[in-house]
Parts: C-alpha cells; structure tokens; sequence
C-alpha cells in the first residue's frame, strides 16, 4: 500500500507532509521505503506482528531494523532442520513462545516468517534484540516440479531492475 501512496504523491494526487511513517502488515521493501523518504522526507520504520504472539517487533526511527518485543515474546531464528541461525544470517522459519497470553501459551510455536538477526546495538541505545525488515516467508517460495526452489526475492529483483530500466529509457 506504500509504494501504491508514493505513486500517488509522485502523480501529484496525493498531498501530505507525513513526519514519519510506520508501515505493518507486509514486508516492507527496500525500494519502497527508498522512495517514500525520498518522496516525503520523513523516516519510514516497521513493525512485525503475527497472529499468535501478536506485536513481535518494532521499528525504530533512530537505526535500520527493528526491535524485537522480547519482553512479551522469545523468537528463535532457525534453518529448515530447526537449528539455530547466527546474526546476518536469513533464518528459514522462527519458533515463537509468547509470555503474555495465559489463555492460550504457545511454546516454541512455528511461523514460516523469514528473519535476520542483527547483532550491532542500536543508535538509540535499546537492548531488545534486533532484527531486519522482514523479507518473507519460506511458503512464498516457488517450487518447480523437479524441486527447485526459487525464493520470491530472485522475481522480485528482477521485476524491480526491469521497472527501472524502463524508467531510464
């Protein structure tokens, strides 16, 4: 819906002055934040939320990422066999349990949800975990017959280059 208001603005239908700009629900791409600070001059942060454990992390205006909410929930970044992932690395899946929910726990509950730790502290000073933007989930994937993986990012890149190179002509 970012880049679908960028456009917007860009065509001259869309008048605001947006301070900042906090985005959930979707991933939120490299290239739509790029063009929505570069629109409206203002920072665009994140948020990561899930069903089961609810808000799971929250951008910050003051460094690239978010904040994990470990205080309510435990996220476990890990490959397909299960095994932890170190910081930097993409994680296949993340197992959450969250703290708040009494009625219903859930422990070590998997999300198909694709994370990167980041392991620098925060300019802001926070000491809750960091994370990436989200990216995607291991379910988005396309498979080929054969059981070839191709991960949507690699049509996403492509798609991106094309629009502009288009854009340049």
């Amino acid at each position: 819906m970012l880049a679908l208001l960028v456009g917007e603005a860009r065509a001259g239908r869309l008048q605001i002055q947006p301070r900042r700009i906090l985005t959930m629900a979707e991933p939120l791409l490299p290239e739509t934040r790029e063009a929505a600070e570069e629109i409206w001059h203002a920072p665009v942060a994140n948020m990561w939320g899930t069903s089961e454990a609810g808000v799971t992390a929250i951008g910050c205006f003051k460094g690239a990422g978010m904040h994990l909410t470990d205080d309510l929930v435990i996220v476990e970044a890990v490959d397909a066999a299960g095994n932890p992932v170190a910081a930097g690395v993409r994680s296949h899946k993340v197992y959450v349990t969250n703290l708040f929910n009494l009625l219903t726990p859930l422990i070590r509950y998997e999300i198909s949800d694709e994370v990167t730790l980041l392991s620098e502290a925060c300019a802001c000073g926070s000491v809750h975990q960091r994370i990436a933007d989200i990216e995607g989930r291991n379910d988005d994937t396309f498979v080929y017959g054969a059981g070839v993986s191709v991960h949507p990012h690699l049509f996403r890149h492509s798609h991106v280059r094309d629009a502009r190179s288009r854009k340049s002509q």
